[in-house]
């Protein structure tokens, strides 16, 4: 298998500064290159030719990209949902070790929890403001 060809990316950064409306943001590709310097001489004439606009600050960036490469934000994603499933595993695991929560199996082969008698009186003891922060339902407040 032969090494990933490497791309350039040249992208125009735009910040649009509203104290009304709030800021917005912008990233939009304006040409693909496979020569770094190429790239990067072109972000300076755009840099160097483009008008300061009022209440707009525009950036020229090179992106580096491998072709058919899996994207860095994928990467990312993954470690972030691992990282998060990871944290819910332990949390139920403490709870059952706690004695606050059993697991079930259902039909479908997924597994379920409720709360034991253990944990019915322990969210009795939970001060309403903090049970309004965690409702059951988007129509619960």
């Amino acid at each position: 298998m032969s090494k990933p060809s490497t791309i350039y990316v040249l992208v125009c950064v735009e910040i649009s500064i509203d104290k009304l409306f709030g800021n917005s943001y912008s990233v939009e590709p304006i040409g693909a290159f496979n020569d770094l310097d190429i790239a990067l001489n072109y972000a300076v004439k755009l840099e160097d030719l483009d008008q300061p606009k009022k209440n707009i600050d525009v950036a020229y960036d090179v992106l580096e990209f491998d072709l058919n490469e899996k994207p860095h934000i994928l990467t990312f994603l993954e470690k972030s949902n691992n990282a998060l499933e990871q944290s819910v595993t332990e949390v139920i695991i403490k709870l059952m070790g706690e004695g606050l929560i059993d697991q079930l199996v259902g039909e479908d082969g997924n597994f379920y929890y409720e709360l034991t008698e253990e944990g019915k009186k322990m969210k009795q003891s939970i001060p309403k403001i903090v049970k309004k922060l965690f409702p059951k339902n988007k129509d619960e407040e």
